[in-house]
């Protein structure tokens, strides 16, 4: 189709160090974005893209991961660390529920392709609502290469095992 050239284009002619992410929504739609900005400016480029000027948006990886780029603390936040260089997401509207500053919210993906929106994509969106998040929605930490080296040391692991079962 002509939007896929266009796709298939733009990412073999991205210029080198040029960061950039596809954000998938609606009836199979997708936008391209720079995330090399604030977080509050990435999720305003992508709401005037994908039309959703009256919604609060947030972003998920493709397996239902929230980004967690509508928690306060991450508004200001350097977008680029939430993601991976050329990371496919899904748009997701969030439903805050009851009091704004207790962070209880509902988050419903805004795309429908039943390819990625499946109930695997949805079990672990769901782990970030009301039910699954204990009433109060969790922090996704931005993504660092320290915590990535953390992640695959074996070491690591093992002195967390240790010190869970001293408690």
């Amino acid at each position: 189709s002509p939007i896929e050239q266009c796709i298939v284009s733009l990412h073999s002619h991205t210029p080198l160090g040029v960061m950039f992410i596809t954000v998938r929504y609606g009836d199979c739609l997708e936008t391209v974005a720079n995330p090399d900005s604030s977080v509050v400016n990435l999720i305003d480029y992508i709401r005037q893209q994908a039309n959703q000027t009256d919604l609060e948006l947030d972003l998920a990886d493709e397996e239902g991961e929230l980004k967690g780029l509508s928690f306060r603390e991450n508004c200001f936040k350097d977008a680029s660390e939430f993601f991976e260089d050329r990371e496919n997401t899904v748009l997701v509207r969030v439903e805050r529920m009851g009091d704004r500053m207790a962070g209880t919210a509902r988050y419903l993906p805004l795309l429908q392709d039943p390819q990625v929106v499946n109930a695997a994509f949805l079990t672990n969106l769901a782990k970030h609502g009301p039910d699954g998040g204990k009433g109060k929605a969790k922090s996704k930490e931005p993504k660092s290469k320290d915590d990535k080296k953390k992640s695959q040391d074996p070491s690591d692991s093992a002195r967390r095992t240790r010190s869970s079962k001293k408690r």
